[in-house]
């Protein structure tokens, strides 16, 4: 399978970045839901990724509560 890699950054702080690899099909559905909708792709892999550790952070919350 090939893969590509979105690298996201943070302008403010360079240091820190994220890379994730994905199969080609989602890469161009990436850019494709971003063309569409005018998106930049970096807005929405954030909003994403923000989304996503929001719900890891509750489900950790919740396993530790349920010790």
């Amino acid at each position: 399978m090939q893969t590509n890699t979105f690298r996201q950054s943070n302008e403010k702080d360079a240091s820190k970045c994220v890379n994730i690899k994905v199969s080609r099909d989602v890469a161009l559905l990436l850019k494709t839901y971003c063309v569409i909708n005018n998106r930049q792709m970096s807005d929405f892999t954030t909003e994403v990724l923000k989304e996503k550790l929001s719900e890891f952070n509750e489900r950790l919350k919740r396993l530790r509560e349920a010790r």
